[in-house]
């Protein structure tokens, strides 16, 4: 039986987590930068870049079979189709403005009162004929 050697990854994960801090302080400072839409890109890829290192690193894939490879990446096909189920069911929800009110005239308010009231009544003589039975 063959021994396997270990290799200290502490090195390596050091250098890692400084990249890590690297790219925090780098995304910072892009936020900082006014680049139009493009800024988004950039945002966007930074955080892919992250992503990468902390699966490939951090979570093993890189030492792994090919198959666990391929699950890991297919996870990222996923990603989409959940996003386009979230945002489907965004889009169809009724839009809302910060600072605007819907507003109710004083005829639909009146409307709202009287049903109110109308059922609300409803209910006590309802009541009060059961009462009596």
């Amino acid at each position: 039986m063959a021994s396997e050697k270990h290799v200290s990854h502490v090195k390596l994960y050091i250098t890692i987590y400084l990249m890590l801090l690297a790219l925090v302080v780098v995304t910072i400072g892009a936020a900082f930068v006014d680049m139009g839409d493009f800024s988004f890109i950039v945002a966007m890829s930074i955080a892919a870049f992250k992503t990468f290192l902390i699966v490939a690193v951090f979570m093993h894939v890189k030492d792994e079979l090919p198959l666990v490879r391929i699950y890991a990446v297919l996870g990222l096909f996923w990603l989409p189709i959940f996003f386009s189920f979230v945002f489907a069911d965004y889009l169809t929800r009724p839009r809302t403005y910060a600072g605007v009110v819907n507003t109710v005239t004083a005829a639909e308010m009146h409307n709202l009162n009287a049903d109110s009231q109308s059922h609300h009544e409803g209910a006590e003589s309802g009541a009060t004929k059961g009462d009596a039975h």
